[in-house]
């Protein structure tokens, strides 16, 4: 399935990301979700805060797997793996969206 699209690109222009910089976006406590991916068929989501073209990887807040937590994870890998899932546009901080 394809997930990243010119308009996927076009949210996260202020919300990149370099892998060479200093990562404080790591340490922030309760980030703006962007947008949240999610299979519609179990209780998986990734909470995307921060995304890098290059290397089309997203930060983010996954949660339904063993332990819910923050990390990166490669878009480019949900769009081989997953046949459908769900974009939902938020642009509310992730305490709002873990209600």
């Amino acid at each position: 399935m394809k997930i990243v699209t010119e308009e996927f690109e076009e949210l996260f222009k202020n919300y990149s990301f370099d892998m060479q910089d200093e990562e404080s976006y790591m340490y922030e406590a309760d980030p703006v979700v962007i947008l949240k991916l999610y299979d519609p068929s179990s209780s998986q989501a990734w909470y995307v805060t921060r995304y890098n073209r290059d290397g089309k990887i997203a930060w983010g807040y996954i949660t339904g797997s063993i332990e819910d937590n923050f990390a990166h994870f490669s878009v480019a890998e949900l769009e081989e793996v997953y046949e459908y899932i769900e974009i939902e546009i938020v642009n509310k901080r992730l305490s709002e969206c873990l209600k």
